[in-house]
């Protein structure tokens, strides 16, 4: 019989990173999943997705954005497999999010580049 430290309930990207980051930490994981480890049954299917280090919701989750994307870059360094591809973005926004973004500290942390709609 085996022994497991922990068991991560879900194989999809956030159990498989946790059951990776508990290995990391000389934990023994067992990871539970009810579909096949590669589905299209779970938010992690589909051949895209975003990677925003900028969020509206406020600069309290810069910091753990920055950590995902270090962590994102130690698994490419690990697997010698490239995961992220990235290729930047045009994101829109009501004409005080800067405002709201720089009174929270976001716009300290992010790099950007603003451009303005010019009115006739």
């Amino acid at each position: 019989m085996t022994d497991y430290d922990v068991i991560v309930l879900g194989g999809g990207t956030m159990g498989m990173a946790s059951a990776w980051e508990l290995a990391k930490r000389g934990r023994r994981a067992l990871v539970l999943e009810q579909f096949d480890f590669i589905h299209d049954r779970g938010a992690h299917s589909g051949q895209t997705r975003i990677f925003r280090h900028a969020y509206a919701e406020g600069a309290d989750y810069i910091p753990i954005v920055m950590r995902a994307d270090r962590l994102w870059q130690d698994l490419e360094a690990e697997t010698r497999t490239k995961v992220l591809h990235r290729v930047g973005a045009l994101e829109m926004a009501a004409p005080d999010h800067l405002a709201r973004s720089s009174s929270q500290g976001e716009c300290d942390t992010i790099q950007y580049r603003l451009s303005m709609a010019h009115t006739c």
